[in-house]
């Protein structure tokens, strides 16, 4: 038998370290998938989707970047230059619809320029969002209504707050709209 003393070369057929993840990223996309590896970067093309863990992310376009265990995702035009399939990003029994949203998988934090989500019997809309964890959040511009249209019919606005889900939200000087 002959020795080799060459090192094994082989390398594992991943983008990320297993060790960063808690658990796999499954994603779907309806058109395309195009892998950057020199970028660590996967992009998804139409009716993509992601689940980690108790996240999922569906979008018209998902970029995922391995290299800062980053997923960041938002709409897309229509042929009517209408904004479709925009962000919906799910945690828990927790749903946020958004027009753009970056998160980390590491560090479970999110940046998120506008977004809906149900607060109680209410509904929280917000202008930028920044997520501190899973249940802190701080909303700049931030509206709460009973109304469940995406544009409401009246509203309690205030410029910034913080919000402690299921327990409370802080806000500065609040404004009451109506019409």
């Amino acid at each position: 038998s002959i020795e080799s003393n060459v090192a094994d070369t082989t390398i594992a057929d991943s983008l990320i370290s297993p060790s960063v993840l808690k658990t796999m990223v499954n994603y779907y996309a309806e058109d395309s998938i195009p892998i950057d590896v020199q970028k660590n970067k996967a992009y998804l093309y139409n009716l993509a989707h992601i689940d980690y863990g108790d996240v999922s992310l569906d979008a018209g376009y998902i970029e995922l970047d391995w290299a800062k265990n980053e997923v960041y995702a938002h709409g897309v035009l229509d042929s009517t230059g209408k904004m479709s399939q925009v962000p919906v990003f799910k945690q828990g029994d927790k749903t946020y619809e958004t027009d753009e949203i970056r998160y980390n998988f590491s560090s479970s934090k999110a940046l998120i320029k506008t977004v809906i989500t149900r607060e109680g019997e209410g509904y929280l809309h917000g202008d930028v969002i920044k997520r501190e964890d899973e249940n802190t959040f701080y909303i700049k511009n931030t509206s709460f209504t009973t109304c469940n249209r995406r544009h409401p019919d009246f509203w309690i606005n205030a410029t910034k707050a913080k919000v402690i889900v299921g327990d409370r939200i802080i806000t500065g000087p609040a404004n009451l709209y109506v019409a």
